[in-house]
């Protein structure tokens, strides 16, 4: 599972916000992500877990373009 996924994935989740927030942070924290935007102002910015994918992978160029965001990208275009 790519980085974006995982974290659209928890964004998706029927869970609290803070809850959100914390596993958000644990997973950066543990990838070590380049990633500028803190997982606060992903949620604050995007409530819906597709911007904030896009925004995740412009802010973050050691993501590369795999089969999962080629998926993604196709879906979206439906």
């Amino acid at each position: 599972m790519s980085i974006p996924i995982l974290y659209c994935y928890i964004l998706n989740q029927s869970i609290p916000k803070s809850i959100k927030i914390a596993a958000l942070e644990i997973l950066r924290e543990k990838l070590k992500c380049l990633i500028q935007t803190t997982p606060k102002e992903i949620l604050m910015k995007f409530p819906h877990p597709i911007p904030a994918m896009y925004e995740i992978y412009a802010q973050n160029p050691t993501i590369l373009y795999d089969d999962e965001w080629k998926k993604f990208d196709e879906n979206s275009k439906k």
